[in-house]
């Protein structure tokens, strides 16, 4: 347990819900895909109150390479973000432009816990000294 603007919360609640995924992108589809990727985040970070963090990297060397790291508030802040009109509008219209690895878009996708809240963040007002 651990106190929390005046209560006492389970650790287990103040960890938030981490996605990280890694894409590979048609060669002619990359500029494409940006711009729709770019659509969706904005939406992701600006709409969803349980959105904290949307990240969108590319690869330097490979442009057709790409990573996202997603931090939401919990499990169920991701699942609704699933169910957002912007989710179930990104999907397929990327589904085309990805490549697919053995009956998976991802190249690696991992859900990962993040257990330290994020400085200058939604988290860091969270934890009580």
């Amino acid at each position: 347990m651990m106190q929390v603007v005046g209560e006492l919360v389970p650790l287990e609640n103040l960890m938030e819900y981490v996605v990280v995924a890694e894409f590979s992108v048609v060669p002619d589809a990359v500029d494409r895909f940006i711009e729709a990727l770019a659509r969706h985040a904005h939406n992701s970070r600006t709409l969803e109150e349980g959105c904290i963090t949307f990240e969108v990297c590319q690869d330097r060397e490979d442009a057709t390479h790409f990573l996202l790291y997603e931090v939401y508030r919990d499990e169920q802040a991701y699942q609704q973000h699933r169910a957002m009109p912007s989710y179930t509008w990104f999907i397929p219209e990327v589904t085309p432009m990805l490549v697919n690895f053995g009956g998976s878009l991802f190249r690696t996708r991992k859900v990962l816990r993040r257990i330290s809240p994020s400085s200058g963040n939604s988290g860091a007002e969270r934890l009580a000294c």
